[in-house]
């Protein structure tokens, strides 16, 4: 009889700890969905869509370009193409871009894909894959599945001002014109770039004051 009594008692035992971790679950999403009705849409959680830091504008060919590989700062275009002429950040700021990658939620789109030859980020979802200062063929994907977001007010922590060029199929700042001496930043045509589909808005890291 006491066998029976103690598998009962195991039983219990487990259906409480299963019960306790229910509620506890329960209550981490109701606290999630309140603060997000109290706080408004514009909140943004830890547990959002992951991103890749160390992106950066390249003040010459105006495109975005990886940033992350000490001795590889890709191709840029403002030079001449096929270019050996890596690409340059402006001086002095710190402020890095991040890009989502692997989402599907929101107002944005995906095929962006980060080229392994020039190093910038262009839109994959073409068969054509536009001009890549390299080489002048086309761009070669590699790396994550980038989402940008588009159409939409920036949050604090982006920037707007960001096109697809329809020529070269590279994200380019649309909002500034290249620095000089150069005067063209496509590698398509050496001429400027070509602003075509959405606008969009791409991430920034705030440096730490």
């Amino acid at each position: 009889m006491s066998r029976y009594l103690n598998d009962f008692a195991n039983r219990s035992r487990s259906e409480d700890i299963c019960r306790r971790a229910l509620l506890r679950r329960t209550a981490s999403l109701l606290c999630v969905s309140t603060a997000a009705v109290v706080l408004g849409p514009g909140v943004r959680f830890a547990f959002a869509a992951p991103s890749q830091n160390d992106w950066a504008h390249c003040i010459y060919c105006n495109m975005l370009f990886f940033n992350g590989y000490p001795q590889n700062k890709g191709r840029c275009a403002a030079y001449g193409v096929p270019s050996k002429s890596p690409h340059v950040g402006k001086k002095g700021d710190f402020t890095k871009y991040q890009v989502t990658y692997d989402d599907s939620t929101g107002p944005g789109q995906g095929d962006w894909r980060y080229c392994r030859k020039c190093g910038v980020l262009f839109f994959n979802g073409y068969a054509e894959k536009g001009v890549c200062a390299a080489d002048r063929g086309g761009h070669e994907a590699a790396g994550y599945n980038f989402f940008l977001y588009h159409d939409r007010q920036k949050h604090q922590d982006e920037e707007d001002g960001w096109r697809y060029c329809a020529k070269c199929h590279a994200l380019f700042y649309a909002s500034a014109a290249p620095t000089p001496p150069s005067t063209f930043d496509c590698p398509a045509d050496g001429k400027l770039h070509a602003a075509a589909g959405y606008r969009f808005v791409v991430g920034r890291k705030l440096p730490t004051l």
